[in-house]
């Protein structure tokens, strides 16, 4: 049973900490809350309807940082194009919006159906003109493919799999044929090497700054590596750094934890690798 703190009192107390802060320790965990246990909310400038019993919902709730999130939205700036692969329920695609404003533009991805209705619930409780979602999932050829469900409790971890039951519709970066992108976001929970791919041209011409999940035990289930992810981003011309503690990011780094990393495009020239 969820601890009778009021809630007021608990968001207040873990507002802006990261969530490994001890003080976080004292927060009900998500699947202490039953499944649609709704909030609205309003953060950072963005209202959201969020189910506490999802772990992103649970996290933006009570307003805890997250890092690499700061970051993608500390470099976006006025009138540029930002492209959030794998945007979820909305909230890091209306940070990102904000970051560029109204001569700026934002494309929503998100192929599973359940976040997407939320997400475009989201964008609805909002003022947002800046923003297109788009109901499709990236990687390197057009397509389709089968999304599973694994866990009930995080809205994140759906994933292209064999053994998936929900059908989506695939298409790739280059594809969209976009007239610029500035800003690239990837959290495709293990295709972003695929995404990556299917967007050579786009990347070479554009020259993006990119934030990448890299999760080297989703990344082997897609076919992929860590490794390979890594060193095919720093063949396309970019240095890799961690984007927590901004530590270079090489192939052969530990990849024995979950991590994000931004790239940034090296002097050198761009590569259009196949």
């Amino acid at each position: 049973m969820v601890r009778r703190v009021p809630e007021r009192l608990l968001v207040a107390l873990a507002r802006g900490h990261d969530p490994r802060h001890p003080l976080v320790r004292i927060l009900p965990n998500n699947y202490q809350y039953p499944r649609g246990t709704m909030r609205t909310v309003t953060r950072h400038g963005v209202r959201l309807e969020i189910d506490l019993h999802d772990q992103i919902g649970w996290h933006a709730y009570f307003d805890l940082t997250v890092n690499d999130m700061e970051r993608l939205r500390s470099v976006c700036r006025t009138g540029q194009w930002v492209v959030d692969v794998g945007a979820n329920i909305g909230e890091t695609s209306m940070l990102a919006a904000q970051g560029v404003g109204s001569t700026g533009k934002v494309f929503a991805l998100e192929p599973h159906p359940g976040n997407y209705r939320r997400m475009i619930s989201n964008l609805a409780l909002n003022s947002f003109t800046n923003i297109t979602p788009i109901q499709v999932a990236l990687g390197d050829a057009e397509g389709s493919a089968m999304m599973d469900e694994p866990r009930h409790d995080n809205a994140g971890a759906h994933r292209v799999a064999t053994t998936g039951s929900i059908p989506v519709r695939v298409t790739t970066l280059d594809a969209l044929a976009l007239d610029r992108v500035d800003v690239l976001k990837v959290d495709t929970e293990g295709y972003e090497t695929r995404v990556v791919r299917g967007g050579r041209s786009t990347i070479a011409r554009s020259r993006p700054v990119m934030f990448i999940e890299v999760h080297d035990g989703h990344l082997r289930d897609a076919g992929s590596s860590a490794r390979e992810l890594i060193r095919y981003v720093r063949e396309l011309g970019y240095e890799v750094h961690d984007a927590d503690t901004d530590q270079a990011v090489f192939p052969d780094s530990d990849f024995s934890n979950w991590t994000n990393v931004i790239c940034l495009p090296s002097a050198g020239p761009a590569s259009t690798l196949s």
